[in-house]
């Protein structure tokens, strides 16, 4: 796999975030949009969970490094769902279609300062869900072969759709696993029927194809840097 800098990633998704923020406070909707900054925070944290894994496995030994994925990697894990789920808030534009249309039919000004404000977060929040699966991606191709890692790409994308599933559906929140696991196992079998696993699949696959994009694209680019 193509290396990329942990530390200039970081810095780059810091920079677009700051950005992202900056935007916002310019068109910010004082009555109803204040839980992006929230959400966008909670998109960080796998970020910050698969960065130190990162830096740190790429330089122990292979058994040293399993445990690193397996202690970090098991709050990566946790949180992940955070970041894709960013995407979920473009629902509040329909939620709050009142505000913008007229009875004419068209929109207010607002609605697009809005969509694209949701958009600049919603793009933040998918960047941060490939640069970190990215990472992880890395550190199990070292550690167990490029075929686990794959099977484990998967696997994340379909967690994923299912835990933005359990946070937009059925309001939990990643913490709620530690909280209240009664909880967490009512609204799991609760949400065992076909819609939701559905909805949870189409999410997945939407995190798969969007991930095997960006590595397509690196990958492309890490050639074509070789070739030069």
């Amino acid at each position: 796999m193509v290396h990329l800098s942990a530390w200039k990633s970081a810095a780059f998704l810091a920079a677009l975030s700051a950005l992202t923020l900056l935007v916002y406070s310019v068109f910010r909707n004082k009555t109803y949009y204040d839980f992006l900054t929230w959400n966008l925070f909670l998109a960080w944290v796998p970020f910050v969970f698969s960065f130190i894994a990162y830096e740190t496995g790429r330089r122990v030994q292979s058994g040293m490094r399993a445990a690193i994925i397996v202690v970090l990697g098991g709050g990566w894990l946790l949180f992940y769902p955070n970041a894709p789920y960013i995407v979920t808030d473009l629902v509040h534009l329909t939620a709050m279609k009142g505000l913008y249309a007229s009875a004419q039919g068209t929109f207010a000004f607002r609605y697009w300062y809005d969509l694209l404000v949701l958009v600049l977060f919603a793009w933040n929040g998918l960047l941060l869900c490939v640069y970190s699966l990215y990472q992880v991606h890395s550190l199990i191709r070292l550690a167990a072969g490029s075929l686990l890692a794959w099977g484990f790409v998967a696997a994340t994308a379909l967690l994923g759709g299912y835990g933005v599933l359990l946070g937009r559906v059925h309001r939990l929140n990643s913490w709620d696993v530690l909280t209240d696991v009664s909880l967490i196992k009512q609204i799991a079998m609760e949400s065992l029927h076909a819609p939701a696993m559905l909805f949870s699949l189409l999410f997945g696959l939407m995190i798969g194809i969007v991930y095997v994009s960006f590595y397509f694209v690196v990958h492309q680019a890490g050639r074509a840097a070789a070739r030069a």
